[in-house]
């Protein structure tokens, strides 16, 4: 019974490590398009969908190493194990989460003051609309991975990259507004996303303390 148990959770181990892996990827790949993106376009939905993730990036590395701490088995000095470096690392994404919502929120007031005009729209729309696509995918296979593990920080990778998901889709409508004549959408959902945002970085930071104290 406890070989059984040990290959279980030496599966449940790898589904993580590729969950974990598989966020830094495709932050990476976000990251590099939407800087294309930004150059293109000069739109704040654009950029703050880039310093975002930035933060996913950096979120999830943290996450990576956390997992790989986590994993480790108890000895003398931790006779409980590792486990609550995952709620460590769950606790560190809430503030960088934060940290992006707080300079959406002061940057998309500041262009509703002095709004610019966009360029290459189009350009935006389709690393926006990629980005959609490829958040869908890693959100979808972290839930699982989430739901089949129990692993917090993996939960919290996907709370993140499911707000995401809402940002860079409300990112999308503004542009297509934008090219309507709308030009304070761009600035306007922006900062609706930053609010968001930072609703969500409590809700990631509330439940990871309640799992160290």
């Amino acid at each position: 019974m406890a070989n059984v148990l040990t290959d279980k959770q030496a599966h449940f181990n790898k589904l993580i490590k590729l969950a974990s892996w598989a966020s830094v990827c495709v932050a990476i790949l976000l990251l590099l398009m939407k800087i294309y993106a930004w150059f293109s376009t000069g739109s704040i939905g654009v950029l703050a969908s880039l310093v975002d993730s930035l933060l996913d990036l950096l979120a999830s590395l943290i996450n990576m190493f956390a997992i790989r701490y986590a994993m480790v088995p108890a000895d003398n000095e931790h006779r409980f194990g590792h486990g609550k470096a995952e709620s460590l690392a769950g606790l560190g994404q809430a503030l960088f989460i934060s940290s992006s919502a707080l300079f959406l929120i002061i940057y998309s007031i500041e262009r509703m003051v002095n709004p610019s005009e966009l360029r290459s729209i189009e350009v935006g729309s389709v690393v926006v609309g990629i980005s959609i696509l490829l958040t869908f995918v890693l959100v979808a296979f972290q839930r699982f991975v989430a739901k089949k593990t129990g692993s917090l920080a993996i939960k919290a990778d996907s709370l993140h990259y499911a707000s995401d998901l809402l940002s860079n889709t409300g990112i999308l409508i503004g542009l297509v507004l934008y090219q309507q004549g709308i030009v304070q959408a761009d600035p306007i959902i922006a900062l609706a996303i930053g609010i968001y945002i930072l609703k969500s970085a409590w809700d990631i930071g509330d439940e990871a303390m309640h799992h160290l104290l």
